[in-house]
């Protein structure tokens, strides 16, 4: 039993770890690549708020699945708070990404 307990907290620490990576580089990548676009004149905000929604999902699920191997209830606290300021992140950008477009679809109508 003990075997498989080593199993599963590698595994998960493992799983953790790729997701956040993962995250770390859809918002790295994502912002470069709208800080090069910035400067050839294309509009950066809503495709960087997509992809920084993105990335967050991707560290968010990192920290869920940390909680499945959490020794102390201190450190659930911790993983608690560190899950409830990204989802208010997420939920915020979302909220912009909403407002992002209406306005671009509204400039499209005008410009027809």
């Amino acid at each position: 039993m003990e075997m498989l307990q080593m199993i599963l907290h590698d595994a998960v620490h493992v799983s953790q770890l790729i997701l956040e990576v993962m995250g770390l580089l859809i918002i790295v990548c994502s912002s470069v690549k709208c800080f090069i676009g910035y400067f050839h004149g294309v509009p950066v905000r809503l495709m960087l708020a997509k992809h920084l929604a993105l990335g967050l999902e991707f560290l968010m699920a990192g920290e869920i699945l940390h909680t499945i191997i959490a020794e102390e209830v201190n450190e659930l606290y911790v993983l608690g708070a560190i899950i409830v300021f990204r989802f208010i992140l997420g939920w915020e950008n979302s909220h912009e990404i909403k407002e992002l477009e209406e306005a671009e679809k509204h400039l499209k109508q005008t410009e027809e």
